[in-house]
């Protein structure tokens, strides 16, 4: 698994991307000083919120706008995605890759069980809104889980393992 920032020890630095982690200062694009940049424990704060926010409510989190309301919070977010914890499932759906994880799960085995499905049945289904389903199905449509067809969607032919 991939360090996340609660891995990250305060005492020896670390990098991600132009952030330059270390205790004693400021998490800054390359700077020295804190122009443009952000504190290190105010990076954890905002990446732990974010964390507990995405976790409250795995299969409607907030909105972008809501979820980083500011620079510490959209540097913790890019963090996050960028370490494979969250994912970016349109412009404006953030959420964490095990919900992720999840509601693929849970659309694949109601399809399996029910044949072709409508973005309402999925979404009462999976219990989430609009908002999230229809970019998450786009989404999976294009990543080959599933495949519109009309106003339905059905599995794609898993393809079956080379590794034996």
């Amino acid at each position: 698994m991939l360090s996340t920032p609660s891995t990250l020890s305060t005492t020896s630095p670390a990098t991600c991307g132009s952030l330059h982690f270390s205790g004693s200062e400021p998490l800054a694009n390359g700077n020295s000083g804190n122009r443009g940049g952000i504190w290190l424990s105010d990076f954890l704060a905002a990446a732990a919120k974010l964390r507990t926010t995405l976790a409250a409510k795995p299969f409607d989190p907030p909105s972008l706008k809501q979820l980083v309301p500011d620079s510490a919070s959209q540097k913790a977010l890019r963090f996050l995605i960028d370490t494979g914890e969250a994912v970016e499932i349109n412009a404006g759906v953030v959420m964490a890759t095990e919900s992720l994880k999840r509601m693929t799960d849970l659309i694949r085995q109601f399809i399996r069980d029910n044949g072709r499905a409508t973005v309402s049945q999925i979404r009462q289904e999976v219990g989430c809104s609009r908002r999230i389903i229809v970019p998450l199905l786009e989404r999976l449509d294009r990543d080959g889980v599933t495949m519109r067809n009309g106003d339905t969607r059905t599995l794609r032919a898993e393809k079956a393992s080379s590794e034996t």
